[in-house]
């Protein structure tokens, strides 16, 4: 074999089985990768990843004793691990799948899976590969979801919600968090929205799905106020529901029931949906402003609104769309929507919130206007509520 060089300074591999650990071993040394690591199972994987922070590549077995490589990986992404993954087993090819999707939905980077038994000739395969999993191609090899699918989800509780920070812009500190409707499939892994969501509104279970999110998500309100009195979560209301008119009363009892002031909650609603020439929706949200939920105007920028309606909803949030504040770096249009946009919800006496904010050049321009808080994956993911709480409130987390 031709002796080629890699980047990769230090490198782990991580399987139970010696044979295997033997052959990607040899595979590495003879792309001269001096650093060579290797572990038995997960657990000793993270005591090696936490002794050595400049290993940039990871070779993991999924099916392992004591730490399985799934559980394994879900660490590695709470570590921030910026490397790239390579992931072998002899599994199922849709459990390979579903690793690779998780691990693709932590924000880790796969260089790419193994099915085994391996060889130098799959080893070398991998690695002089272009790398870098494509989540959209991944996606697009995973069926067609059902309504009897979601159903089966919705009674299992493998919907749930996950939680992204917002944060406050002048002290940096937690101001709320926005839930996010996530599926975990038993067999596919983590299923995003733009999979599922399409398939509630249109099955007739959107109605249902919502309120499952909501129930969780007040549930949580809950228990975070004793380490957060004035947390506020956001929810999002799809369009339909905002035909609802039985939605203030059941938010009520949803609060009530679980001791939660409905001041805590921000309903999320997307500005393309409420301006209609309907009245109900003006109703819906002028019931649930009146028993002092807060409601925020989402994706704010993209609807082609008239400013004089806006004025009809009683809203006390705006969100500017995500794709404006990405784009204002270079993009003149953009950067003028954003301003634009901070100067409307100024003079409505709105909370502005900035979404997506996802670098450091996102972060600087958003802290020099008068936007009240921040929200993207420079700061967090959505994290499920174990990973949230541990986060921002230091608790422990559930042992897996």
């Amino acid at each position: 074999m031709t002796n080629n060089s890699l980047s990769y300074e230090s490198v782990l591999i991580v399987d139970d089985d010696p044979i295997v650990r033997s052959i990607v071993e040899a595979g590495f040394e003879n792309h001269s990768v001096g650093n060579i690591h290797t572990a038995v199972d997960g657990q000793n994987a993270l005591d090696i990843l936490d002794q050595d922070p400049g290993i940039d590549f990871i070779f993991c077995d999924l099916n392992m004793p004591n730490m399985d490589g799934l559980q394994f990986l879900r660490h590695v992404a709470d570590r921030d691990f910026k490397g790239e993954i390579g992931i072998v087993s002899g599994e199922d090819q849709v459990i390979i799948q579903s690793a690779e999707l998780m691990a693709a939905k932590y924000g880790l980077t796969i260089k790419g899976t193994l099915r085994k038994p391996v060889d130098f000739a799959k080893i070398n395969g991998l690695l002089n590969s272009s790398g870098g999993s494509n989540v959209a191609e991944t996606l697009a090899k995973a069926e067609e979801f059902t309504r009897n699918d979601l159903v089966f989800a919705l009674v299992n509780k493998d919907i749930k919600p996950y939680f992204q920070p917002k944060i406050c812009t002048k002290t940096q500190k937690l101001a709320g968090a926005e839930a996010l409707a996530r599926w975990e499939h038993p067999d596919l892994g983590f299923i995003p929205p733009a999979s599922f969501i399409p398939v509630a509104e249109n099955e007739g279970l959107i109605h249902t799905l919502t309120g499952a999110i909501i129930k969780q998500s007040v549930a949580v309100v809950a228990d975070w106020s004793q380490y957060c009195p004035d947390l506020k979560i956001a929810i999002n209301l799809s369009g339909e529901m905002l035909t609802d008119l039985q939605l203030p009363d059941q938010m009520l009892k949803v609060c009530a029931a679980a001791g939660v002031d409905p001041a805590q909650i921000v309903l999320e609603v997307t500005e393309s949906r409420v301006l209609s020439s309907s009245a109900m929706p003006i109703e819906v949200l002028a019931r649930l402003r009146m028993n002092r939920f807060e409601l925020s105007v989402d994706d704010f920028g993209t609807g082609y609104s008239n400013i004089d309606r806006l004025r009809e909803f009683p809203f006390t949030e705006l969100k500017i769309d995500q794709s404006f504040i990405r784009n204002a770096g270079n993009d003149d249009f953009a950067r003028k929507c954003v301003l634009a946009s901070v100067d409307i919800g100024r003079a409505l006496g709105l909370r502005i919130v900035a979404e997506g904010v996802e670098t450091a050049e996102d972060y600087a321009f958003v802290q020099g206007l008068d936007i009240d808080q921040i929200q993207g994956f420079y700061f967090s993911k959505p994290l499920p509520i174990d990973a949230f709480a541990t986060k921002y409130f230091q608790r422990p987390a559930a042992v897996a």
